[in-house]
C-alpha cells in the first residue's frame, strides 16, 4: 500500500495536540459516501476491485476508520473480508500521531482498538505502557491480546496475563502489571524514548549495489 493521505472533506475539531479528532463517543463524522462504497467493495469477487478498494481506504487516511469502525463494519469478525479490513486499520494507523493514536485505544470499534495497540508495540515508546495496560480491561479478547502483545514487546514481560482466562485471573495479573509500572514507571525513560526492549521498528535498509564498472557489461 502507499501511504498517501487525500484531504476528506469531514467535519472534524482539533483536539488538545492539535490534531484532527472525530469524537468517537459522541460525535463520530458522518460516513463519507466514496469510503463506504469502498469499505463494501472488499468483498468484491474480483481481485483487482478489492485491490482498488484497500488503495482508496489507505489513501484516505484517517477518515476510514470511521468507515472500518462502526458497529457491523468489515474490521470486526473472522474471514478474508475482516483480514482485509484490519489490513487497511494497521496501515493507515502507521500514519497517526502518537498523542492521537493513544486516544484511538478508546474507539468503540474493537478493530481500531487493537490495530491501535498493535501500532503502539511496533513503535516501542515508554509512555505506551500505561495506556496498554488500561486495555488489558478490554471487553474484547482480540483487544486484551493485541495490549499484552505490546506490553511484552515493550517490557520483555508478561506478568501471567492470558486475554481469555476468566475475568478473576484476568484482574489479578492486570494487578500485577500496575504495581509493577508504579515501581518502575516513574524511574523510566522519558515518555517518548524507546523502550530499552523495544526492537527497531523500522526495517531494515538493503544497501544498493555499487554501480558496474563501464565496459563490464
Amino acid at each position: 500500500f502507499t501511504s498517501r493521505r487525500a484531504n476528506w472533506p469531514l467535519p472534524v475539531s482539533t483536539s488538545t495536540y492539535g490534531l484532527p479528532s472525530f469524537h468517537w463517543r459522541s460525535e463520530c463524522p458522518p460516513l463519507h459516501p466514496g469510503l463506504a462504497a469502498a469499505a463494501r467493495r472488499l468483498d468484491d469477487p474480483d481481485f483487482a476491485v478489492r485491490a482498488r478498494a484497500m488503495r482508496t481506504l489507505v489513501a484516505a487516511g484517517e477518515p476510514a476508520l470511521a468507515v472500518l469502525g462502526v458497529p457491523g463494519a468489515p474490521g470486526g469478525g473472522l474471514g478474508p473480508v475482516a483480514g482485509r479490513a484490519r489490513a487497511v486499520i494497521a496501515e493507515v494507523l502507521r500514519d497517526v500521531a502518537d498523542p492521537r493514536l493513544a486516544a484511538l485505544t478508546d474507539s468503540p470499534s474493537a478493530a481500531v482498538r487493537s490495530g491501535a495497540a498493535a501500532e503502539l508495540g511496533r513503535r516501542g515508546r515508554w509512555g505506551s505502557i500505561a495506556v496498554l495496560i488500561e486495555r488489558l480491561d478490554d471487553p474484547d479478547p482480540g483487544v486484551r491480546e493485541a495490549a499484552v502483545a505490546a506490553l511484552r514487546r515493550l517490557t520483555g514481560r508478561h506478568q501471567g496475563f492470558d486475554p481469555l482466562a476468566p475475568p478473576a485471573a484476568r484482574r489479578t495479573a492486570t494487578t500485577r502489571w500496575r504495581e509493577w509500572w508504579q515501581r518502575v514507571g516513574r524511574a523510566a525513560p522519558a515518555a517518548d524514548a524507546p523502550s530499552p526492549c523495544a526492537p527497531d521498528p523500522s526495517p531494515p535498509r538493503v544497501p544498493e549495489a555499487p554501480p558496474a564498472p563501464a565496459g563490464s557489461l
